[in-house]
């Protein structure tokens, strides 16, 4: 009747004492469901306010994509997807590094894939970095060849921040 618990010491019991122990147990559990509900709304509610504390800190514009085709002749065996970023320090203290992913979403706004990158050499404020870097492509891969197929003004970008680490030391992480 619910209780686990019971096994095999079960004894004999009245309708209305099943009744009550199982009306007891489903409280039980909604009061856990109701926790568990109340703690997601937290999570998510802090998750939010730290990427709108990223998005008003730093901007990442994707500033080129290509593909540089594969050539034996040079040692370079299969495609490689090239990017350049410009990240702009939009807040009032240096950053000192951010690690983070762009996300490529297609003309209908659906996720096509996403590049992970990490800048260490500092931004002071006000001042936009550049970061350039490139990985092999994966043709078995669906969201590296979809990268790969995108072509200017048929895709945008969000950043989403793995986290910012400021020079005084603090930090700005989103959880996960």
């Amino acid at each position: 009747l619910g209780r686990p618990d019971a096994g095999s010491s079960f004894t004999a019991a009245t309708i209305g004492d099943a009744i009550k122990q199982q009306s007891e147990y489903e409280e039980q559990v909604r009061s856990k469901e109701a926790e568990e509900k109340a703690l997601k709304e937290k999570i998510l509610a802090e998750q939010k306010a730290i990427q709108e504390q990223v998005d008003k800190t730093l901007t990442v514009a994707v500033v080129k994509l290509g593909v540089i085709p594969k050539d034996a002749m040079s040692g370079r065996y299969s495609d490689e997807q090239t990017i350049d970023l410009a990240l702009k320090n939009s807040g009032s203290k240096e950053i000192a590094a951010v690690s983070g992913s762009i996300v490529f979403l297609d003309m209908f706004e659906k996720e096509v894939g996403q590049i992970g990158f990490q800048y260490d050499d500092g931004i002071k404020p006000g001042e936009t970095a550049e970061w350039s870097g490139s990985r092999r492509i994966n043709q078995f891969d669906d969201q590296h060849m979809a990268i790969a197929r995108l072509s200017d003004g048929k895709y945008t970008t969000k950043f989403v921040a793995d986290g910012i680490v400021f020079s005084d030391g603090t930090k700005l992480i989103p959880s996960k």
